[in-house]
């Protein structure tokens, strides 16, 4: 039985695609409002018994989070499979997933916002909803910013610090 897709799923499969570990869904943040974010919607969403996230220190100071379960790893997987066919438009869905990949793979310079390691599919999902990017680097952020303020904390943060 799949489970029905939802915004916050759509966000969590975003936020976790930079995470390779066989049947384990998780993140390496430094932020720890992302970190708690996470770990309450996996609790939420898919029912994950709080001592069965762990949290890791690595060197580097980033923390890892994660939590084993193969039919949600299955399920987040086959999100980002059909990405570019899943998030055509947007809304709600496309905003939360948008939201999780930029919670997780993006970063502000003083020359804008960028994606590390967007992959040709993920180009052509966000060129579908109308973010421009070209080597990472998102060409008209008014779009992007739109499309995933509700959502994104690290939009949200940089907001306040402006």
């Amino acid at each position: 039985m799949k489970a029905k897709l939802k915004p916050s799923i759509c966000y969590i499969a975003g936020l976790s695609r930079r995470y390779s570990e066989k049947n384990a869904v998780g993140i390496e943040t430094r932020n720890s409002e992302l970190e708690l974010r996470f770990i309450e919607m996996a609790i939420k969403e898919f029912k994950v018994e709080p001592t069965k996230i762990i949290i890791e220190e690595k060197e580097d100071g980033k923390r890892k989070v994660y939590f084993y379960h193969s039919r949600v790893a299955r399920q987040l997987a086959e999100i980002r499979q059909r990405e570019d066919k899943l998030f055509r438009i947007p809304n709600e869905f496309s905003s939360n997933y948008i939201a999780g990949m930029l919670d997780s793979m993006g970063r502000f310079s003083k020359n804008g916002i960028y994606f590390d390691g967007l992959t040709p599919q993920d180009e052509v999902m966000l060129a579908n909803l109308g973010v421009h990017t070209r080597y990472g680097r998102v060409s008209n952020i008014s779009t992007l910013i739109g499309l995933a303020m509700k959502q994104s904390l690290i939009l949200k943060e940089a907001r306040l610090n402006d």
